[in-house]
């Protein structure tokens, strides 16, 4: 049996397979937050996880003082727990924020990025807050989370820096006197951050302007108002943020639909964005609508997904690309046939995209026929979903959707609380909803095997709101459906059946190595290219032709070692104390 951790990112593992139909998970441990939410319905609305091979980085909001925080209005916390649970450290972020993606360090440190407005300050375990301002609307701060943030906390929960990403309002509208958005017509959302080589990078769909640093660089969403009628619409756009050492935008390495307002633009928009790295290959997965223009630094490409002829119905487009880190060229771009739905707020976004080993993993709902697979159909308003895609030409392996009819697609809906790739098993888990109110219907949890992409539901009573992935094993961040518990309780499990034994422990490879765990040295029994991981997913170490690896600088926990031996891949467990 396998500890699972859950989390909101997902870990790029080389795996060998044990199929399996469906999942045991057996309780082993928990610790509570409790009384930190004044409405039972709101402890499952957010939450983001990271893991290291050692420690657990969690967050969520809160909006009743709890742990010496105060609090305005809904505030968010992170918190550092050991493998045992035991709390490490905790600090507060004050005021409008909510997280939406942690990334752990090499460093015992964690990342975290949201979206915040008005003023937030950003606690610290020394006593050195920082406070950061966001978007302003006629010179003052609005009240919506318009803005997005990065910060960067150490092993003992010092802040080490604070960025933010401001959206702004597009000059040449200005220029025109015409130009009146409302409170949240303009903002970013970051939805992941990953890193590559060294350098932290993040995905977001925004509305408005956004400018790097230095001003050099520009991306922009909306049109113009060419014939003079005092109309105006901002339609979202897509960006891929490297972010620099204060954690500001350096620079946009790919930019998805930007805007020359030289004429009115009524339907062409991204929908959805998101990205991940792997060596030095970024890729991108967008769901849009309309002429999409992908410009990757400064070279444009463009995918046109037919608009409506008739104007009843829209149609979108499902769009997958690779980009050379190093040489900045597009390996792959490459678009599935559209698909056509008669609801204009479609459900529909890539909620995470993940390479491993020779495949390429994406996850996200989808409402009618799935752009990977247009066999699948969604029951009742929308479904979640799951597809494997060759990594080097995005032909897909197969994809695989929940299934879950939640009744009446006027009345219901599947909302996608997150995603996570953990031992060998793809997790996906939402819950349903009352469209009127948003209140919670069920929770919805489904484990999906990654070579067959055959998807087994799982029974919780409670809505599981982040999942972090451990060596074959998952802790699940859960909100209790009893109306009278309005905290949070995170949840340890050992794992049976599908997520078993999916790293290869056989003594008989061609490739072994010792000792096993290790303090400093790890020995390999035949000369290979090593690849050190950790179990999000990220490269801690890499060498070429060696026989032994000095591994003394790494963190402790477990990480994943994939070993390339006279043309044969061998992807093994090392275990570092």
């Amino acid at each position: 049996m396998k500890k699972i951790f859950t989390c909101m990112a997902i870990a790029a593992l080389a795996m060998n397979i044990v199929a399996s139909a469906s999942v045991t998970m057996s309780e082993t441990g928990s610790v509570s937050l409790e009384g930190i939410i004044s409405n039972a319905e709101n402890a499952s609305s957010y939450s983001a996880m990271a893991y290291s091979g050692s420690d657990l980085y969690v967050s969520g909001v809160y909006d009743t003082p709890f742990g010496g925080f105060d609090v305005i209005g809904a505030s968010s916390y992170v918190i550092k727990y050991d493998a045992n649970l035991s709390e490490k450290w905790k600090v507060s972020i004050l005021g409008s924020a909510t997280v939406t993606s942690m990334l752990a360090d090499n460093d015992g440190g964690v990342y975290v990025a949201g979206t915040f407005a008005d003023e937030v300050e950003f606690g610290s375990t020394n006593g050195s807050s920082i406070i950061r301002y966001g978007y302003q609307e006629s010179g003052a701060y609005t009240v919506t989370q318009a803005a997005s943030f990065i910060a960067h906390y150490d092993k003992d929960g010092v802040l080490l820096a604070v960025g933010d990403i401001l959206p702004e309002h597009v000059a040449a509208l200005d220029a025109t006197g015409m130009y009146f958005p409302y409170d949240g017509d303009i903002y970013c959302t970051l939805n992941n951050l990953f890193e590559s080589d060294g350098v932290l990078y993040a995905s977001a769909v925004f509305t408005g302007q956004l400018s790097n640093a230095k001003s050099t660089q520009t991306a922009v969403s909306g049109s113009y108002d060419a014939f003079g009628i005092g109309y105006y619409m901002l339609s979202r756009a897509g960006v891929v943020i490297e972010l620099n050492g204060e954690l500001e935008a350096a620079s946009f390495p790919v930019i998805v639909n930007n805007r020359d307002f030289t004429k009115l633009i009524t339907s062409e928009e991204v929908r959805s964005l998101n990205a991940t790295a792997d060596g030095n290959t970024l890729y991108v997965g967008t769901i849009s609508t309309g002429l999409t223009k992908f410009n990757v630094y400064g070279s444009e490409q463009t995918v046109d997904v037919p608009l409506s002829d008739t104007g009843i119905g829209y149609v979108f487009g499902y769009t997958v690309a690779s980009v050379n880190l190093d040489t900045h060229a597009v390996n792959v771009l490459k678009e599935f046939d559209p698909v056509t739905t008669d609801d204009e707020y479609i459900s529909t976004s890539i909620d995470a995209i993940t390479a491993s080993g020779d495949n390429l993993f994406i996850t996200g709902i989808f409402q009618g026929a799935l752009g990977f697979d247009q066999q699948l159909q969604a029951l009742g308003s929308n479904d979640m979903f799951a597809a494997s895609l060759n990594k080097s030409t995005f032909e897909v392996n197969w994809a695989s959707a929940t299934g879950f009819d939640e009744g009446d697609a006027t009345v219901n809906e599947e909302i996608m609380n997150g995603s996570v790739i953990s031992g060998n098993c793809i997790y996906l888990y939402g819950r349903s909803e009352l469209k009127k109110d948003y209140s919670a219907v069920a929770p919805l949890f489904y484990a999906v095997n990654p070579t067959s992409g055959e998807m087994s539901a799982q029974e919780f009573s409670d809505y599981t709101i982040g999942v972090a992935g451990s060596n074959g094993g998952a802790l699940i961040t859960r909100a209790s459906t009893e109306a009278t518990v309005t905290g949070i309780k995170f949840t340890t499990y050992d794992v049976t059946g599908l997520g078993v034994n999916a790293i290869a422990e056989d003594l008989a490879a061609a490739v072994t190595m010792y000792p096993n765990p290790v303090v400093d040295v790890i020995n390999f029994s035949a000369s290979c290219d090593v690849t050190v991981l950790s179990l999000d997913g990220r490269v801690v170490l890499k060498a070429n032709d060696v026989n032994s690896l000095d591994v003394a600088g790494l963190n402790n926990g477990v990480y994943i070692v994939n070993a390339l031996s006279e043309g044969q891949s061998y992807t093994l467990k090392m275990i570092k104390k």
